[in-house]
């Protein structure tokens, strides 16, 4: 009882100080890029035209109207929402009733260990936090709730949980669209499982999959996806130029191997050690466990030793399609590995999260343009599954677990601080470029010098560049006259 009680505290103190991180972390995320677009004049013609022939995110659009004008909104709505994924991550791996502080220790790690170019387009863009971040968030809520369908005990469900689950799932689907695509999946899949196993079809499942249904209706009947079709669209479109699988090796050898294995390859590491080290304990056929091994601790080197070493050779050609081919033998091997690990339900559910990492990826096989925020969800989906195995490592192992877990209270608190410094830095330059330029507008100024943020990096889009859409609009939010001239001049430069 004494230990349970220690463990909550631990918990309610952990995720605490990281909603207190991800509070000031929204602090410092500044408007950037279709941001100036949405807090324009602009979103307000598309949210009173209900984005016709826009797109179908009625939901996550109709937040970025709001988030883009009201700060403490914004501020609060954003740490609400990543401290979230944070804990709904961590309660959907946890094999305990309660959420377990290992699996949120492990959670939050991970995602400090994200690639920056995703970080930049989801946790340091509004836009992109508002479609991608918070319909991975919505998603998980139905997860954890129907995480019972993994367990021994029959589910049970109180009455008016299915009203609750019928909204959900039909908001869900109104934010982006490869995660609408997969909520559909997700709504067939449990209701199988739940049927296979327990010889029954639950009103909570059932109302899941209405909800979907009726959420995609609603989204994909938007002109927008019409004109996809119909090659009428400006921004999105359907290349007919190749076959589909001459579209696959392109999309994937020149983008989507990048995103997901190449330069997220710490995450590629950790998945390598982990399920290594449970093919080793777990005495898996040796001729499987040396394959397997080799294939995924060799690639992860590999790319880790390139990556920080020799990271201008990667572009060559021959080198490039090597890491390519290398990239679906570690995920071949990664599948396989989790076949001869897990057991029964167990195995099931990890092999979900693989689906996750495939079909949130497909669509964009067809569809074009992809971008490092697409791959949020498969990168979720390998943090599902870092987590499922250091779990299992701590349900076999006899080992005391505690030092580990002060290990990795250390690694987070100091990765924390260095985010924050980052953070803070981009979020001071910004308050104060500003309040700067207000002021020369106010005066009249005819030139005005625009200091660029000093870690670009973190932040998409950052800076209001010449000959470029969003700059219009950043003058619009801001009231900078048309004839007025903006010069942006590095950070280094403090006079302004």
């Amino acid at each position: 009882m004494l230990k349970k009680m220690k463990e909550n505290k631990s918990v309610l103190l952990a995720m605490g100080l990281i909603f207190l991180f991800y509070l000031f972390m929204a602090y410092n995320v500044p408007l950037t890029g279709d941001d100036w677009t949405w807090g324009s004049q602009v979103g307000l013609d598309r949210l009173e035209s209900f984005y016709k022939d826009y797109n179908g995110r009625y939901l996550s659009n109709s937040l970025e109207v709001i988030l883009t004008r009201f700060f403490g909104i914004r501020v609060v709505f954003m740490a609400v929402v990543n401290t979230a994924l944070i804990f709904l991550s961590a309660k959907l791996i946890s094999n305990k009733k309660r959420t377990s502080i290992l699996s949120i220790l492990i959670v939050f790690l991970c995602f400090m260990l994200i690639p920056t170019d995703i970080f930049k387009q989801t946790f340091g863009w509004v836009a992109g936090f508002v479609n991608y971040n918070f319909s991975l968030v919505l998603l998980l809520i139905y997860l954890v709730i129907i995480k019972n369908i993994f367990g021994e005990e029959k589910p049970y469900y109180k009455k008016y949980l299915s009203i609750f689950i019928l909204i959900l799932g039909f908001f869900t689907q109104l934010n982006v669209e490869h995660v609408s695509l997969f909520a559909n999946f997700t709504a067939v899949f449990v209701i199988i499982i739940a049927y296979i196993r327990f010889k029954k079809i639950y009103a909570v499942h059932i109302s899941y999959l209405v909800g979907t249904i009726l959420g995609s209706l609603l989204m994909f009947t938007n002109g927008a996806y019409l004109n996809i079709l119909l090659h009428s669209d400006g921004y999105r479109n359907i290349d007919q130029s190749q076959s589909f699988m001459q579209k696959l090796v392109d999309i994937y050898t020149n983008s989507m191997h990048y995103f997901l294995f190449e330069n997220n390859q710490w995450i590629v590491l950790l998945l390598a050690i982990i399920i290594s080290s449970l093919l080793m304990y777990k005495n898996v056929n040796w001729i499987v466990r040396y394959i397997v091994s080799l294939v995924l601790i060799g690639y992860s080197i590999l790319i880790v030793c390139f990556k920080v070493f020799f990271s201008d050779y990667m572009q060559i050609n021959i080198i490039k399609d090597a890491f390519t081919l290398l990239s679906v033998l570690y995920f071949i091997a990664l599948i396989i590995g989790i076949i001869f690990i897990f057991k029964g339900m167990m195995k099931v559910k990890v092999l979900y999260f693989i689906s996750g990492i495939i079909l949130m990826s497909a669509p964009f096989i067809v569809i074009s343009p992809y971008g490092a925020r697409c791959a949020l969800a498969p990168f979720l989906c390998m943090v599902l599954i870092i987590g499922e195995g250091v779990n299992l490592i701590e349900e076999l192992s006899s080992a005391d677990f505690s030092m580990f877990i002060k290990l990795l209270i250390i690694v987070n608190i100091a990765f924390g601080v260095c985010y924050s410094g980052i953070m803070f830095a981009n979020g001071h330059t910004n308050r104060s470029r500003l309040d700067y330029l207000h002021e020369q507008v106010n005066k009249g100024a005819q030139s005005i010098n625009i200091m660029r943020l000093p870690f670009p990096q973190f932040c998409h889009m950052p800076d209001p560049e010449p000959n470029q859409y969003q700059t219009e609009t950043f003058r619009i939010v801001n009231k900078v006259p048309e004839d007025t001239q903006l010069n942006l001049i590095p950070f280094a430069l403090n006079d302004n």
